[in-house]
């Protein structure tokens, strides 16, 4: 009885090893993904944002360089969210009552263009974040932000005190069930649906709005 319990236990000692291996290779293969990715954008000489889930935070870098780290509060996803890092492109980014400013832009004598905020931004320099910073009061602090490959980004100001914890609970049961009917509309469509919610201080969704322009590539991880 001895000898099996012995044999017993090395089997067990062994099965924890090995799966402590392959969760060791899963998370090495991760980080390796992330790093190529960050490595392949940050050779442009373009901004992108990084996407750090596990340490619940969002850079915005322009190659290598940091220029706005904002921490994530809390986050969820639908199912879970399981895709290795890579890099995704914004494809397209939408809020209530998103901000439009007008600029009157002389181009000739007698020629002027009138262009709106988000415009201004992308015609910007990358070496004039601080800049854009300087409006980053205007910009709405929940939105939605569509990736391509289907991944949805859904972030929202982190409520405070009870009014906000009463707020976050309603908010909670709504968004479940917009996103069963819209996973169930994909399913239908034969498309993947992948959506991830965080929640940030108002300064920081904020930033991260104005930051991260149409077209822009980013890495989530």
């Amino acid at each position: 009885m001895s000898r099996l319990i012995t044999a017993l236990s090395a089997a067990l000692i062994l099965a924890q090893a090995a799966l402590a291996m392959a969760a060791d290779l899963r998370l090495m293969e991760r980080e390796n993904a992330a790093l190529e990715s960050e490595l392949t954008l940050a050779k442009k000489k373009e901004n992108y944002l990084i996407f750090d889930l596990d340490g619940m935070r969002v850079d915005v870098k322009s190659q290598g360089l940091m220029l706005k780290s904002a921490s994530i509060a809390s986050k969820r996803s639908w199912h879970g969210y399981t895709t290795p890092p890579r890099i995704y492109t914004l494809a397209a980014k939408e809020a209530s009552g998103a901000p439009e400013r007008k600029v009157i832009k002389p181009k000739d004598p007698g020629d002027v263009k009138i262009e709106t905020a988000v415009q201004t931004a992308n015609r910007l320099n990358q070496d004039t974040f601080e800049v854009q910073a300087m409006e980053i009061g205007d910009m709405p602090t929940s939105y939605r932000l569509s990736l391509d490959g289907g991944l949805r980004l859904y972030v929202r100001q982190a409520g405070e005190g009870i009014s906000g914890w009463l707020r976050d609970s309603a908010h909670s049961v709504a968004w479940y069930a917009g996103q069963s009917l819209s996973a169930g509309w994909s399913r239908i469509r034969g498309r993947q649906y992948e959506s991830i919610e965080l929640t940030m201080a108002e300064r920081d969704a904020q930033a991260i709005y104005w930051a991260f322009l149409v077209n822009t590539s980013c890495v989530v991880k």
